[in-house]
């Protein structure tokens, strides 16, 4: 069974997350920058409190990231872990795609 839960956003950044218990996915929409890391980072801790499966980060609607963004999506794994779940981020955009290459991001966490 799929839920999906709207979790609002600030400006510049929507959050919703689908299959709220079995393979939960949070979808991002907008900029994961220093003023939208802060909702990223509670709807992520939110999830991955109660999940069971891999948490998968869907980054196709993002169209933009920032330093601040790369380390949101290093603490949310490194939380994740803490609770013996795996983040999976899936369908970067191209240009979020050519800044996780520059910092590595794409060796240091999984991608799809």
């Amino acid at each position: 069974m799929s839920l999906r839960s709207p979790t609002g956003g600030v400006d510049g950044l929507s959050c919703s997350v689908d299959g709220v218990h079995d393979a939960p996915c949070i979808r991002l929409t907008g900029s994961l920058d220093h003023s939208t890391v802060g909702h990223f980072r509670e709807v992520a801790s939110r999830h991955l409190r109660h999940a069971t499966t891999p948490v998968r980060v869907d980054l196709s609607r993002l169209h933009d990231i920032d330093s601040a963004g790369v380390a949101a999506l290093v603490n949310v794994s490194l939380t994740a872990k803490r609770y013996n779940i795996e983040v999976v981020l899936v369908s970067p955009t191209p240009i979020v795609r050519r800044v996780m290459e520059y910092t590595e991001l794409d060796n240091l966490l999984d991608v799809e």
